[in-house]
């Protein structure tokens, strides 16, 4: 019986050890642009200075949604940025990329964290991990993944994903310069607002400890970001959603965040910039709107983009931004 064991577990690490090693050969030499793929784990890389890391979901991927917009609000920023947004992202996603941005030596002397009410109340973009398979295999992230309570269906789904043959073709995506202009009516903008929230809210209701917890985490990025020496600042974008369930009760929230002597900022721009022309939907601005979001709202809030101080801790390149 014991033998039988024992040849079972061996059969199990040869199995786990050969589509693991397949995994990573697969994607080998792989190295989009960042408008070329939503797998945020691309661009994460190790032991590396940035100046500004923007974090959420769409709504802050459309800022690299193609090489032209991503340029220009560099441009207007002043600043390199590397932007580890991914769509259908929540709170929890952002906490474990930032994590593990972290724990790959990566240093950043700013995050830009876009929030909005449905990444706190929408299980799908949490727990659930929505679009978790576009990402790249990383054996600790997954382990990453498993210590966070992520759904097991969505963790085996990510793995099977990788022996799929979309995934082993691996076509880059093309980048998608949005210059569409959303159709301006009132009548318009009632009907599109209820459109959009049942994507954006697809559930009954959410249990006030499951918001609690997403605050958590919240909380848990904030102290993560003190702890190498970074700023984290709470954005929320501008929309044309004439209905948003949550979001007073969440600004209320995130203020709490804003303290005396704390380094993180809260600013909620929701209902700046309410012209159609710098939108292409309801809420996602397009490259009109994330240019000019970018030189006007953003640029005055982030300040001086060389206002920090390189120093070398244990070999490694660090940033200590000067607060």
């Amino acid at each position: 019986m014991v033998g039988l064991y024992l040849r079972a577990i061996l059969i199990l690490t040869i199995n786990v050890t050969v589509g693991t090693s397949f995994c990573y050969w697969i994607q080998q030499g792989r190295s989009p642009e960042r408008w070329e793929s939503e797998g945020t784990l691309f661009f994460i890389g190790s032991n590396t200075i940035h100046n500004t890391l923007f974090m959420g979901s769409s709504r802050g991927f459309a800022f690299s949604k193609c090489p032209g917009v991503h340029q220009r609000v560099e441009s207007e920023l002043q600043r390199p940025i590397l932007n580890l947004s991914t769509p259908a992202n929540g709170v929890l996603p952002a906490k474990l990329y930032l994590e593990h941005f972290f724990a790959r030596g990566n240093t950043t002397r700013e995050i830009v964290y876009f929030a909005e009410a449905p990444l706190f109340l929408n299980d799908s973009f949490n727990e659930d991990m929505a679009k978790l398979e576009v990402q790249p295999f990383d054996l600790a992230f997954l382990y990453r993944c498993i210590r966070n309570n992520v759904e097991p269906e969505r963790l085996v789904w990510y793995v099977r994903s990788k022996f799929g043959w979309d995934w082993i073709q691996f076509r880059p995506l093309r980048p998608n310069c949005e210059t569409r202009v959303l159709e301006s009516s009132t009548h318009t903008f009632h009907r599109q607002t209820k459109r959009r929230n049942r994507g954006l809210y697809a559930f009954g209701g959410v249990e006030p400890e499951k918001f609690e917890l997403r605050i958590e985490y919240l909380s848990q990025m904030i102290q993560l970001a003190n702890r190498h020496n970074a700023r984290l600042r709470i954005v929320v974008l501008p929309t044309l959603l004439t209905s948003q369930p949550g979001k007073k009760f969440l600004a209320t929230e995130l203020s709490q965040f804003e303290k005396d002597g704390s380094t993180t900022t809260f600013d909620d721009f929701s209902e700046a910039m309410q012209e159609p022309k710098y939108f292409t939907d309801m809420d996602h601005m397009n490259e009109r709107g994330c240019t000019y979001f970018a030189g006007h709202y953003l640029a005055p809030i982030l300040g001086n983009p060389t206002d920090g101080v390189v120093k070398n801790i244990d070999g490694v390149q660090a940033i200590e931004a000067n607060h």
